[in-house]
């Protein structure tokens, strides 16, 4: 499929989804804040899907941040040993 065709589409179906998601009570929950909100969400479901998509990263124009992203990649501070 052609690039332009494939943007196309997905403004097209997109739509289609979203509405589709909402009216089977499906939309993923964007945020939870407790633990309690966290397992109310889970209860009855035998799967969870995690969004896994590439976003734009925006480096920090501090050097030291840079200094910092440069040795030690996105690796959380509490996985640094």
């Amino acid at each position: 499929m052609a690039r332009s065709k494939a943007h196309e589409n997905l403004h097209k179906l997109s739509p289609i989804l979203y509405d589709t998601l909402v009216d089977l009570d499906l939309m993923p929950y964007r945020e939870l804040t407790t633990p309690e909100e966290l397992k109310a969400a889970l209860q009855g479901e035998e799967r969870l899907l995690i969004d896994a998509t590439e976003r734009a990263y925006h480096r920090s124009q501090d050097d030291a941040t840079q200094r910092f992203t440069a040795a030690f990649g996105d690796t959380p501070f509490w996985n640094i040993q």
